[in-house]
């Protein structure tokens, strides 16, 4: 395979996010290619296939990690396809019809687990995608990184909250708020909540949440076509 650090510096067109942000990034883009594709002339580069990596084992990974992070976050997903993906891509040890686990296929193409998974909620986020229920029991809890950052930026309470939307992508406000209140106060979960999403953690929509890690749609046109998720998210 190519040189990790090059490769995930390459552009790429928005196979992996909504093309109108022009939101560019090998490392996420090269192992998922989701639909809707269309970045601008001046970022396109050749779609990442199968066919790109030399190793049988490499076009194995690839093609089962694309194939279950497609299910996990295109719109036109049915129910309990969705569920199955969402299962291999944030409970760990799932296994799909290969043998093949999430981490497993992350490693083997050079990828870092916990940014795909990131990047995947933030797919459903601008696809709107709203979960009738939390993630499976026994799913990833969020990135140890990500939390020692927001206890960094703000405490406790801010962390609880993003802990709570990262179970639960579209997680409705009010719910939201319910489960918070076992641990503050009203005005103090929703202080917590605005904050994260001041810095893009969260994002919220029509009345739902989801965790973002980083958001940049809240970026100026010439910031998000510089915007990289492997430069952003530790």
């Amino acid at each position: 395979m190519r040189d990790d650090d090059a490769l995930w510096d390459l552009v790429e067109s928005g196979l992996f996010g909504d093309p109108s942000l022009h939101i560019v990034d090998q490392e996420v883009a090269e192992v998922t290619n989701l639909e809707d594709g269309g970045a601008p002339r001046y970022l396109e580069t050749p779609e990442i296939t199968e066919e790109d990596y030399l190793e049988e084992e490499e076009r194995i990974a690839f093609t089962s990690l694309r194939d279950q992070v497609r299910l996990c976050c295109n719109v036109n997903t049915k129910p309990a396809a969705r569920d199955s993906a969402v299962e291999w891509v944030f409970v760990p040890g799932t296994r799909d019809k290969l043998g093949l686990d999430f981490a497993l296929c992350c490693r083997a193409l050079g990828a870092r687990p916990h940014l795909i998974q990131v990047r995947a909620l933030y797919q459903l986020y601008i696809r709107q995608i709203i979960f009738p229920r939390p993630l499976p029991f026994l799913a990833t809890p969020l990135p140890e990184l990500l939390a020692c950052e927001i206890l960094y930026h703000f405490g406790d309470e801010e962390l609880d909250a993003a802990k709570a939307v990262w179970f639960w992508p579209g997680i409705r406000a009010d719910i939201l708020l319910d489960r918070l209140m076992n641990k503050m106060s009203r005005p103090r979960a929703q202080a917590a909540m605005e904050r994260l999403e001041e810095r893009g953690y969260v994002a919220l929509w029509s009345g739902f949440w989801w965790f973002t890690g980083r958001n940049p749609s809240m970026l100026s046109p010439s910031s998000r076509a510089r915007f990289k998720w492997s430069d952003q998210i530790p």
